[in-house]
This record gives C-alpha cells, sequence and structure tokens, in this order.
C-alpha cells in the first residue's frame, strides 16, 4: 500500500500526526493540541504535536486493552431522541460542550483576565455552575469553563494533559488514580459533598410488582438533603436516612423487583468508569441481584444518559444520584438504596500538579469548601461532607 506524506497545514502542523492524537483517544480534545501548538515554529509544531500523540497512543493502547476483556457484556442500546447524555451534559470529548470549554480556556489565558478549566462529574454540572456564577461575582478576575463527564474519563484526560486547573470527581477513585501517577497531591484532596443513591423508572409508568410512591423530577432544586448517615469507610451509613433493623431494609422490596419479568432493561452507568455504576453495582451486589440483572443492564457514559434513557422508555429502570432525580424531568424516584448496601458517596476535588493557574484553582476550591460553595451545594440536595 502507497504511504502518502502527511499535508501540513495550520502553521506547520501535519495532519497525519493531528489525526493520530485524534483518533487513537477520543477523550484527549481538539483544543488540547491546539494549545499545544499555538503561536510555535513549524519545527516546535511538529515536536510538541509528536508529544500529544505519543500520550494519546498510549492511553489509546491502554483502551484497546481494555476493550478487549469487554465481550459479551450487556447491551448498549440505540440513543433515544436528544443525543447521548455525555453529549447534553457537556460530557468530557463526547459533546460540542467539552471541546469548545478546553478551547477557549487556552485561548483566554493570557488575554488580561485569569481563565481557569474545571473537569467535574455531570451530576455536579447544574450546582456548579451556579457556583460559578456566585464565586465571579467575589473573584471578578477568574473566569470558570467547565468540561462535564464520567470521572473516569475526565481523569483520562488528565493523564493525557488535558489543561485542567480543578478535577472534582464523584468518588475517591479517580482522584486516587491521579495521586498513584503523581499528577496530585494526596494532602491536597478535599471532599466537598456527599449524594445518594436511588432507584428511578419512567414517570407515570408503574415499577413491575409495586405502585410508584416516589415523586417526579421537577426540574429545579427545592431544598437541602435528607438523611445524615455517618461513617467515612466502606460499609458504613451512605447518607440514606437512619435505620439499621435486622432483616431486610423497607427499600429492598422495590429493588428486588428488578430481577422480574417485568423489568427488560435497567440503565446503569458503566462502572469501570462512572462512579454511580460503581455505586450502583455495589447496591446490586449487597442484595444478590448483580449475576441476575446482568443480561438486562444498559451500560452509560454517566448519569446524565442513564436519566435520558429512563426518560424516553428506553430503560424500564435506572439507578442515579439522587440530586440528578430530583431536576430531571420525566422520571419517578421509586426507592433510595438501603443503608449499608455501598460505599459514602463523596465528591472530593484537587488541582493538578500540571494545571495552569493553580492559585486560581486553589481559590475557587477554598470557596467552594467554605459557606457559600456548601449553601449551593445544599440547595441542590447534596450532603454536606463526611
Amino acid at each position: 500500500m502507497q504511504r502518502e506524506s502527511p499535508r501540513v497545514m495550520r502553521g506547520g502542523t501535519p495532519d497525519g500526526v493531528r489525526a493520530v492524537a485524534r483518533a487513537m483517544v477520543p477523550t484527549v480534545p481538539r483544543g488540547v493540541v491546539g494549545a499545544a501548538l499555538r503561536g510555535t515554529s513549524r519545527g516546535a509544531a511538529l515536536r510538541a504535536t509528536c508529544r500529544v500523540a505519543a500520550r494519546a497512543l498510549a492511553a489509546g493502547l491502554a483502551a484497546l486493552v481494555l476493550l478487549s476483556g469487554c465481550g459479551g457484556g450487556p447491551v448498549r442500546p440505540e440513543e433515544p431522541a436528544g443525543g447521548a447524555g455525555g453529549a447534553g451534559a457537556g460530557g468530557a470529548g463526547a459533546g460540542p460542550r467539552a471541546e469548545p470549554a478546553l478551547a477557549e480556556a487556552g485561548a483566554g489565558r493570557g488575554r488580561g483576565e485569569t481563565v481557569i478549566l474545571v473537569a467535574a462529574a455531570a451530576s455536579l454540572q447544574d450546582a456548579l455552575q451556579d457556583a460559578a456564577e456566585a464565586f465571579r461575582r467575589v473573584h471578578p478576575a477568574i473566569r470558570v469553563q467547565f468540561t462535564f463527564g464520567s470521572s473516569g474519563a475526565l481523569a483520562a484526560q488528565v493523564e493525557a494533559g488535558a489543561p485542567v486547573d480543578l478535577f472534582v470527581a464523584a468518588g475517591r477513585d479517580p482522584v486516587d488514580r491521579l495521586v498513584r501517577r503523581g499528577l496530585a497531591d494526596p494532602g491536597a484532596v478535599r471532599v466537598v459533598a456527599g449524594n445518594r443513591l436511588v432507584l428511578v423508572v419512567p414517570a407515570g409508568r408503574p415499577m413491575p410488582g409495586r405502585s410508584v410512591t416516589g415523586r417526579v423530577g421537577a426540574g429545579r432544586p427545592t431544598g437541602g438533603g435528607t438523611g445524615s448517615g455517618a461513617g467515612t469507610g466502606p460499609g458504613a451509613g451512605s447518607g440514606q436516612g437512619a435505620g439499621s433493623g435486622a432483616g431486610m431494609a423497607p427499600e429492598a422490596g422495590l429493588w428486588m423487583n428488578l430481577a422480574g419479568d417485568g423489568i427488560r432493561r435497567i440503565a446503569l452507568g458503566d462502572p469501570a468508569h462512572v462512579p454511580a455504576g460503581r455505586y450502583g453495582r455495589q447496591v446490586l451486589e449487597h442484595l444478590g441481584l448483580w449475576a441476575r440483572v446482568q443480561p438486562k443492564l444498559v451500560l452509560d457514559q454517566d448519569v446524565r444518559q442513564v436519566l435520558q434513557h429512563v426518560a424516553a422508555g428506553a430503560a424500564d429502570a435506572g439507578i442515579v444520584y439522587a440530586t440528578d432525580a430530583a431536576t430531571a424531568k420525566g422520571v419517578a424516584v421509586v426507592a433510595e438504596a438501603p443503608p449499608g448496601s455501598h460505599e459514602p458517596i463523596v465528591y472530593p476535588l484537587v488541582v493538578p500538579r500540571t494545571a495552569v493557574h493553580p492559585e486560581a484553582a486553589r481559590a475557587l476550591a477554598d470557596w467552594l469548601a467554605g459557606a457559600e460553595g456548601q449553601a449551593i451545594f445544599a440547595r441542590y440536595g447534596f450532603l454536606p461532607p463526611p
């Protein structure tokens, strides 16, 4: 097969190398490559692009290794109208809102104002966008740009060299992953919020075996969270409320219906990289349901996509965070996860060592952990840090 020499365009960047960087790892946004090349000579542009391509190649090969072991897994249905949740929620590398945020953050640096890029779990989208507006009123010289998605995918972006100034994950594992790779200081990790896990069904469609007693998502927050389960380690109370009497918890009855014939598809964030999916798997394993519901599972990219599938009727039930269910339309909450059925849900944040504006990012982190930031989290139903 004849080899073509790569064409050189856009300031001397070889299209072939750029294509490799983009093709091997979809989670490396175009803005990352562009930022690496902006304002450089042809030779420097080639060297910078090759560095990005090398990181992309390594991450791409790792992704291929992971995919090679996933044969025969749960089905992924076609997307409902409106596209994937990752795209609609500004998902990392998956939708139109993620890459412009990365590109704009890179372009805005050096224009007089400090533009910081925050990579955050999709379940934090509404709360953090409100928080950024309030933070800007106190710090007018700092502008916040976001990229939202699954915490695992966002951690991969940081590992691949994305110019992330602050990383906020839904779970400890993605942050611990950066710490293990030397990309974050373990002493700088802070938990800023907690959450609860709930079972949802399409609004107006009773769950087979029981009637729907939960409320329908109203589209806006209505108040603070409920429940204050204590404990910080695996298996401790997870904020679902008090009560741990002998025998099966009352909430477990509705969850057991997932194994029945009336439930054909169950939407769940992919436990491989979505913390909500990992917590959901823990609940199903705790109840002895994991093996029984495997053929029904629909693995989604984040909690917003789970909600879209349930609301559209593409899934008969879904497992999501209580805060997302509260602001979603078209779904009804039927049960919370039984107490002690999963690890406490926490949202740790950290400023990566590769941050372009670490001081500005730390200012935002301090603000989110302070009284004003905590008030916004509570208004959206998040629990206080354990």
